[in-house]
């Protein structure tokens, strides 16, 4: 909540307790006495940045530096900025912070504009805006909520949810290309100089934190597999722990193929289905439990294709590639350019 001070009204921002937030201590300045109230919000794999903004009509709106984050991250302005201008789909005459949002509209490609024209007051103005980076307004809704609570209406913006990217494994020991000598090497050098404490426990820990090193030194790492495991959104220990029993008595019957070790595997194997069904029946009930009203069907539909078994998505090189790619290749333009190299060579050329 941003307190009411003298001269100003104050901005507040509700943010459901199951959704990983914070404020931002420091938000963009956006003009002296402009009221500004920022927010970071973590909704599933979408890291978003929210603006509630309050302009009265004796200050004016400076928003170049904050609508310039939507060209690297995701952000969503939104308040009463008293702007009007037919570019902002306003009835009422043009004013100064109207042409200033603009003309930066113009100027930054990337922000887009989600009102509809549907009037946000009891007077037919058109007073609240939002603002979003095109990337998020591509398949956001925008709607204005009918209970009226003041001479406001409010609006509801439904942005798409990023789904939750798995965590990539992390990466192993290529075993096939140890160097044992030099494995071996690195555990005499740290045994020569060590000097063992008395505690039991501190010994155990130093003489696993030097195999640790010497592996690392000795062999190389394998790059992490991309190989898709349809458990995944469930997996706990308990699963990790009865699929490895049931690698060990498989291991034990291709050794010893007698009816003994196969009725063994069968029960094991048995077992772990069940495991894995109450870990899979237990996960889709928490799931649930965070649907309600408000839950888009979108994010409902990717939920049940995760449980189906599904391909997760791959993380991606950057949160917005396309953006990142023409600012590089502006950059290498502009340095490659002719106009970079010194005069006399440029006449040589």
């Amino acid at each position: 909540m941003l307190p009411a001070l003298e001269g100003t009204r104050g901005c507040a921002a509700l943010v459901r307790s199951t959704i990983s937030h914070c404020r931002v201590a420091a938000p963009v300045h956006c003009g002296d006495g402009v009221e500004v109230l920022a927010l970071e919000l973590q909704v599933g794999g979408l890291l978003l940045l929210v603006y509630n903004i309050y302009r009265s009509q004796r200050h004016q709106l400076e928003a170049g530096e904050l609508l310039s984050l939507a060209s690297h991250s995701s952000v969503l302005v939104a308040g009463d900025l008293n702007a009007h201008h037919p570019m902002l789909q306003s009835p009422s005459p043009t004013n100064e912070t109207g042409r200033h949002l603009a003309v930066l509209l113009e100027d930054i490609p990337h922000v887009r504009l989600l009102n509809t024209g549907e009037a946000t007051h009891t007077r037919g103005g058109r007073l609240d805006l939002t603002l979003v980076p095109s990337d998020l307004a591509a398949d956001a809704i925008w709607e204005v909520q009918p209970i009226l609570t003041s001479d406001h209406f409010a609006t509801l913006t439904s942005l798409p949810e990023a789904p939750p990217v798995p965590p990539r494994p992390p990466p192993r020991w290529n075993i096939r290309r140890a160097d044992w000598s030099r494995f071996q090497a690195s555990l005499d050098e740290w045994w020569a100089d060590y000097q063992p404490p008395d505690d039991l426990h501190q010994q155990e820990r130093d003489l696993t934190a030097a195999i640790h090193t010497a592996a690392t030194t000795a062999i190389p790492m394998c790059a992490p597999s991309r190989r898709h495991r349809t458990d995944w959104w469930y997996y706990n220990d308990e699963v990790r722990e009865h699929n490895h029993r049931v690698n060990l008595h498989w291991k034990l019957y291709k050794k010893r193929p007698n009816p003994n070790n196969l009725r063994l595997l069968q029960e094991v194997v048995a077992r772990a289905r069940q495991v894995s069904l109450r870990a899979k029946e237990d996960k889709w009930l928490e799931w649930c439990a965070t649907f309600s009203q408000h839950t888009s069907l979108g994010q409902m539909w990717r939920s049940v294709r995760t449980a189906s078994g599904a391909a997760p998505p791959h993380p991606a090189a950057h949160p917005h590639p396309q953006q990142e790619a023409e600012r590089i290749t502006t950059i290498f333009t502009s340095r490659g350019s002719s106009n970079q190299l010194p005069l006399h060579t440029r006449r040589w050329r």
